[in-house]
């Protein structure tokens, strides 16, 4: 599956500081550098604390993504690895968290 969205690194931005609702938008950190989305810094019940902290979390996601995406293999090989070891606790998270990891990318790529 491709990847549709802009491309990162996104950085957070306050676009009106003189505002009584700021705002904070997500930019491309190169390109044109047009906002990528715009969090409210009002949204949720913190207060605006929360809208930065979700304006940070949005502006790493490509980062993520493309660290979830370079982690996959590695836990696949390590998978490979331990293949016909007896089910413990460790190769069961480990197989949860493999699964885990193509959810998010799938997810994040556009699949359901």
């Amino acid at each position: 599956m491709s990847t549709k969205h802009t491309p990162g690194p996104w950085i957070a931005v306050i676009d009106n500081l003189l505002s009584t609702i700021p705002v904070r938008s997500i930019k491309a950190a190169a390109g044109n550098h047009l906002p990528v989305a715009i969090v409210h810094a009002h949204q949720g019940s913190k207060g605006p604390a929360e809208g930065i902290a979700n304006a940070r979390l949005i502006a790493a996601a490509p980062d993520m993504l493309k660290a979830l995406e370079a982690a996959l293999p590695e836990l696949e090989n390590y998978e490979g690895d331990i293949e016909g070891y007896e089910a413990s606790e460790g190769v069961n998270r480990l197989r949860a968290t493999i699964g885990s990891v193509k959810a998010v990318i799938k997810a994040a790529k556009g699949g359901a």
